[in-house]
């Protein structure tokens, strides 16, 4: 198995915590649970329609890094379509968006091979960020609902650009709000307050999420989002 990257994965639901040492760098990572999210989630062993996939390739649109098509010609058109309806209409935040190198939309095969395996504790992984070089990765999984995933993960990539977590910035006003701000999770999101709060670096990109998201929900401390405006853009 090729190297695990130093990778920090979308939550969705709280599962344990897993560490993966791989010389010089760590993983850190928390599956999604397909029962979840089992309207969206189409079986790995569909059958598909050669009138409808998409062929491998790189795709250009404005306000958005390349986007790369990695499926062995198999990812569904379908699929291709409704991620980059959420990509476009729900994602746009250009502050955000600046920091990512690369997305690819991965089919099972091409996504696992980057990742390094299929599942966590037989929960399928469908997102995560590669710290060198701040690229997105996320699974094709169905026809929507890909916007939590991309974001959060967006989040993790906007983090790890500017140091945010790891000494930069003070983050007192987050540290100090981190069990208020994942309360309320599951009602922003499909994560967990568990899995929100499993460490600060999952609590800044659900942050990141749920401020683009749920800004005025009213479910999270003005404080934290206020404190979110004064970083960099």
């Amino acid at each position: 198995m090729k190297a695990l990257k130093m990778i920090l994965l979308t939550a969705i639901i709280a599962v344990p915590l897993y560490i993966v040492i791989a010389d010089p760098f760590f993983g850190m990572f928390q599956p999604i649970n397909k029962v979840a999210q089992e309207d969206d989630y189409d079986d790995k062993d569909y059958d598909y329609d050669p009138d409808d996939v998409i062929e491998d390739q790189e795709v250009h649109i404005d306000g958005f890094p390349v986007i790369y098509i990695e499926g062995d010609n198999e990812i569904s058109k379908e699929h291709w379509d409704g991620f980059l309806a959420d990509l476009q209409n729900k994602c746009n935040i250009p502050w955000l968006t600046k920091n990512v190198s690369s997305i690819h939309f991965c089919s099972d095969d091409v996504f696992d091979d980057a990742f390094g395996t299929s599942t966590i504790n037989s929960i399928p992984v469908v997102g995560f960020c590669d710290y060198k070089d701040n690229s997105i990765y996320i699974r094709e999984d169905g026809s929507e609902g890909y916007n939590e995933t991309i974001l959060h993960e967006f989040g993790h990539a906007y983090d790890n650009a500017y140091g945010i977590t790891t000494g930069n910035y003070d983050i007192s006003v987050l540290t100090s709000n981190q069990k208020k701000v994942c309360k309320h999770s599951y009602k922003m999101s499909s994560t967990t307050s568990e899995s929100c709060s499993r460490n600060i670096q999952e609590t800044f990109a659900n942050t990141i999420q749920f401020y683009i998201t749920s800004r005025n929900a009213d479910l999270v401390p003005e404080e934290v989002f206020n404190w979110i405006d004064t970083l960099p853009r």
